[in-house]
């Protein structure tokens, strides 16, 4: 089974499809538009309005802090002179806005079209990795683009692969590196790590208003599973790694954004880790689709990252060792050279 459940940020996007990351709370109030009133909205338009607003309302995260009197008011003297779905769209970013989440967009038909296509796999970025000091295995994981079954395979496939390699030349612990990563879809990247994550639950997506909705994500046996749904799987045979909890440094910084937020928060209190850099973008929250009768779709903030200890996030993710960026002398890496002597303590233990 495959979810609709993902988890943006959407820095990679093209221009024009939401703000470029991180994205910002508004600098000013919202302006409000007139349209002219001898307009009239075509009933398709207007019924196509009506339902977009009535799914913010019964699913977003934010939904009891929008006025809908007057949201809807504006929203329809914005969208008064719209002839075609697509004109449609400022209004609806609008509302999307007004929820205040920083983390909820509309994905238009044609970008929703570009990242359904089956083929878009073969030019994502995956995992790199090699071994620093003949003792360190180091890992870079980007960001997942694309929520379809194939390229989640292709992510995590990829990424078992790459550890098995590594795993070869007997690392004695691990650095995960997720400065770059920005989002897009988390099951590939859960299916893909679990080797180094560890087997069972490993955070919850939960609801702050309603304490008892709480679904957790986990790792079991090559799969990333949300509740008991299977979001993301390796093809083949699983790959355990030698040492079944080896030591991890994780690294963050202000570009590690929602899905690469939900990979920090798993490897949170997880025995034998400790994470290092800068706080994240403070894009801990879920997202879910919903689409439209045109194919675009509402990307809606739904609930809240906490970790298997069900501490809740939502916001910027610390670190354990703030470590500034940038290179030392540009030569050295300050968080990753951190992260190595921390390592090192640990090693001699």
């Amino acid at each position: 089974m495959f979810t609709s459940v993902l988890l943006f940020s959407l820095f990679f996007f093209k221009a024009g499809e939401m703000n470029k990351f991180p994205v910002a709370e508004p600098a000013g109030p919202l302006v409000f538009f007139q349209a002219p009133s001898t307009q009239t909205l075509p009933d398709s338009l207007k019924s196509y309005l009506i339902e977009a607003i009535q799914i913010v309302k019964n699913n977003a995260l934010h939904r009891d802090s929008i006025n809908w009197f007057k949201a809807e008011e504006q929203i329809f003297t914005m969208a008064a002179t719209a002839r075609t779905y697509e004109d449609c769209y400022p209004a609806l970013r609008f509302l999307l806005q007004a929820l205040g989440d920083r983390h909820s967009f509309l994905m238009s038909a044609s970008l929703s079209k570009a990242v359904a296509n089956p083929d878009a796999y073969k030019t994502m970025p995956l995992t790199t990795g090699e071994i620093l000091e003949g003792k360190i295995a180091y890992l870079r994981m980007p960001f997942v683009f694309g929520g379809n079954e194939s390229a989640a395979t292709y992510f995590a496939d990829q990424l078992h692969l790459l550890l098995q390699q590594l795993d070869r030349s007997k690392p004695k612990a691990w650095i995960l590196d997720l400065r770059n990563n920005r989002g897009g879809n988390c099951w590939p990247m859960l299916a893909g790590i679990g080797p180094l994550l560890g087997e069972g639950v490993c955070g919850y997506f939960v609801d702050p208003y309603k304490k008892e909705a709480q679904v957790a994500w986990s790792y079991r046996n090559g799969q990333a599973l949300e509740g008991t749904s299977i979001n993301a799987k390796v093809s083949g045979t699983p790959y355990q790694l030698r040492q079944s909890m080896p030591l991890v440094a994780v690294l963050t910084g202000s570009k590690t954004a929602s899905s690469g937020e939900v990979v920090t928060v798993a490897f949170r209190k997880r025995p034998k880790t400790r994470s290092f850099g800068e706080a994240t973008a403070g894009l801990s929250t879920s997202n879910q689709e919903f689409r439209l009768r045109d194919g675009a779709m509402l990307i809606l903030t739904t609930s809240i990252y906490a970790d298997r200890e069900r501490e809740v996030y939502g916001g910027k993710i610390h670190p354990d060792e703030v470590i500034g960026a940038g290179l030392n002398g540009g030569k050295v890496d300050l968080v990753i050279e951190s992260a190595k002597q921390w390592l090192g303590t640990q090693i001699k233990k």
